[in-house]
C-alpha cells in the first residue's frame, strides 16, 4: 500500500510538472490556437496516458486517469485529452486483443481521435441524424457538439438509435464552429457526406455504457481538480485582502464558507478515489460509485467557483480573473452529460431498492 501510495504520488508531481510547463494558466484560458493543439496532449502521450486509456479497466488504470484528469482540471487546460481517451475506451473494445488499427495509432499522435455521441440522454445528441450511408463503408449524417474534431483524423462514432459503432476517417467531414461556454475548448458540429468508415464489432449499448461510466469518472475527477484551485485561490487571497485594517479572512462568514467548501472537497475526494478503485469492477457498484463522484464533484466547482467570484469581491467579477472560465468550465463538462438530475435519480431509485432488500431479508 505504502509502495503504490508512493507510485501515485510520483505519477501526481509528473503530471502536475507536465501540464505547468506546457500550459500555464494564462496560455489555456486564452484557449487553443485556432487549428493548433494543445501541446499538452503530446507530453501526456508520452507519460503513457493513451496507454493507459487502451488498458482494460482496473483499479490502477482508473488511479492513474484519475490523477491526471484532476491535474489537468486544476489548471483549467484546454486540450483533447476527453475525449480521446473516451475515443479510447470504444477502439479497446473493438480490438481487445491489441490489434492495430490506424485510429489507436492516431491516438498515440499528435492528432487523437474524437469521440460523436454516446454522452447524453439516448436520442438527446443524435437523435438517430447519423446511419450507414450508401455505398457500404460510409456514413452520412451530422452531429453537434463534437469537441476537438478540428484535431482529429478519425471520429468515433457512437449512433444510439440506429444501433451501431463505427469509427470514420476525417476526410470528408464538414466542420462548423460552435460557440461555447468554456472558453478553453473547442467544439463544432460535423456533417459527414459518404464519409469513409468501418463499422466497429462492438454492440451499441456495451460502446455507449463504457463511455457514460469512463466520462463521468474523468469529469468528476476535471471537477475536483478545478474546485481545489478555485478553494485554494480563494484562501490565498483572503490571507492578503484587508479590510478595515484586518484580512478578511479573519472574518466568520468568510472562515465559515471557506471551511465548509473543503470538507465537501474532501468527501468529493473520497467519492472519486472509490470510482476510481472501483473502475472496471461490479457493474452496479461501478455505476453507483461513479454516479456519486460524478455528482458530488459537480456540485462542488459549482459552488466553489460561485464563492470564489464573490469572496473575491469586485475583482471576482471582472474577464482577467480565472474564476468564470472555472465555473464555465463545470456546467459546459455538465452539459455533455445533461447534468446530474438523471444520476441522482439513478442513485435514488437504487437506495430505495437495496433498503427494499434490506427490509425482506430482516422478515
Amino acid at each position: 500500500m505504502v509502495a503504490a501510495d508512493a507510485s501515485y504520488a510520483e505519477m501526481r508531481r509528473s503530471a502536475r510538472a507536465v501540464i505547468r510547463a506546457t500550459s500555464p494558466l494564462p496560455v489555456s484560458v486564452a484557449g487553443p490556437e485556432p487549428g493548433g493543439l494543445a501541446p499538452v496532449w503530446p507530453r501526456l502521450v508520452d507519460l503513457g496516458l493513451a496507454d493507459v486509456a487502451l488498458e482494460a479497466p482496473g483499479p490502477e488504470a482508473g488511479a492513474a486517469l484519475v490523477i491526471v484528469f484532476e491535474e489537468l482540471g486544476r489548471e483549467l487546460v484546454g486540450s483533447p485529452a476527453l475525449t480521446a481517451v473516451l475515443a479510447a475506451a470504444v477502439l479497446r473494445l473493438a480490438f481487445p486483443d491489441g490489434e492495430q488499427h490506424p485510429a489507436v495509432h492516431a491516438l498515440r499522435g499528435a492528432r487523437p481521435p474524437a469521440l460523436a455521441g454516446g454522452l447524453a440522454a439516448p436520442g438527446a445528441m443524435l437523435a438517430c441524424s447519423l446511419g450507414p450511408g450508401r455505398p457500404p463503408g460510409t456514413v452520412t449524417g451530422s452531429v453537434a457538439p463534437v469537441l476537438y474534431a478540428t484535431h482529429a483524423d478519425y471520429v468515433v462514432l457512437i449512433a444510439e438509435e440506429a444501433d451501431w459503432v463505427a469509427v470514420a476517417t476525417a476526410a470528408r467531414l464538414g466542420l462548423v464552429p460552435l460557440a461555447t461556454l468554456d472558453l478553453t475548448e473547442v467544439a463544432c458540429e460535423i456533417t459527414l457526406t459518404a464519409a469513409p468508415a468501418e463499422m466497429l464489432p462492438v454492440p451499441m449499448a456495451t460502446a455507449r455504457r463504457s463511455v457514460r461510466v469512463l466520462a463521468r469518472l474523468l469529469i468528476a475527477a476535471e471537477q475536483l481538480g478545478a474546485a481545489c484551485a478555485c478553494i485554494d485561490a480563494t484562501a490565498r487571497y483572503a490571507t492578503t485582502r484587508v479590510q478595515f485594517g484586518i484580512p478578511i479572512g479573519s472574518f466568520q462568514a468568510v472562515k465559515h464558507r471557506l471551511a465548509d467548501l473543503h470538507v465537501s472537497a474532501e468527501l468529493a475526494r473520497c467519492l472519486v478515489l472509490d470510482a476510481a478503485a472501483g473502475y472496471g469492477g461490479d457493474p452496479r457498484e461501478e455505476e453507483r460509485a461513479v454516479s456519486m463522484a460524478y455528482v458530488a464533484a459537480s456540485r462542488l466547482l459549482d459552488e466553489a467557483a460561485l464563492q470564489a467570484i464573490q469572496l473575491h469581491g469586485g475583482i471576482g467579477m471582472t474577464w482577467e480573473l480565472p474564476m468564470h472560465h472555472y465555473l464555465r468550465r463545470g456546467r459546459s463538462r455538465g452539459a455533455l452529460l445533461d447534468g446530474t438530475g438523471a444520476d441522482v435519480d439513478w442513485l435514488a431509485g437504487d437506495l430505495l431498492d437495496r433498503s427494499a432488500g434490506a427490509s425482506a431479508e430482516t422478515k
